[in-house]
């Protein structure tokens, strides 16, 4: 019997089963890595060539640490390049970041409601992200044209529930965060047949 990993186990347990052939499935497993003493690195040598990764970078308090440093060392040491993209609510490190591994695409969160009114101006579009990763609430058709005729796409977080997932696809977004990959995939398929008609 094959000796299973800290790593395979959270998969296990999170219901999550790698599907190398016909799926290239998202995994949110921070929070249940890190309760198990795994750390980026445990989760980037078990899945990291098997799934495409959000990274978000989380030094909010310490936004001049070494994080940024860290992560890219990570993403060059297991040649994740075209396998992952970060994300933020802060722009120092997306900026610090994007210095170390400008080909990576990165995507600026945004504070819901008028926390987030910056990040949803021209001012945010300074960045020169990739997405403006907005709350379900602030998809607005209005957002997505505007970001979209700037050249950027919008993601969506985090989106559990059909009928919200159906209505922003139906608004064009560029794609949602989810802990149901499987309810977002078929929402999509959904969407996209009805289009067809």
């Amino acid at each position: 019997m094959e000796k299973r990993s800290k790593i395979d186990d959270i998969l296990v347990e999170q219901g999550i089963q790698v599907m190398k052939r016909r799926h290239k499935p998202v995994f949110t497993i921070q929070e249940a890595a890190s309760a198990r003493g795994c750390g980026l690195d445990d989760i980037l040598k078990a899945i990291g060539q098997l799934a495409y990764m959000n990274i978000e970078l989380t030094n909010y308090a310490t936004p001049l640490d070494n994080l940024p440093l860290k992560v890219s060392e990570l993403i060059k040491n297991h040649n994740l390049h075209n396998r992952v993209f970060f994300s933020s609510f802060n722009p120092i490190a997306l900026i610090r970041i994007r210095k170390l591994l400008p080909e990576i695409p990165i995507g600026l969160l945004a504070l819901p409601g008028k926390q987030g009114y910056i990040a949803r101006t021209w001012i945010g579009m300074l960045l020169s992200y990739t997405s403006l990763n907005v709350e379900k609430s602030d998809a607005t058709q209005a957002l997505i044209k505007k970001i979209h005729a700037r050249g950027n796409r919008v993601l969506v977080y985090t989106v559990n529930d059909k009928s919200t997932m159906q209505s922003l696809f139906s608004l064009n977004v560029d794609g949602i965060f989810t802990d149901d990959p499987i309810l977002a995939r078929h929402s999509l398929e959904k969407i996209k047949k009805i289009a067809e008609y």
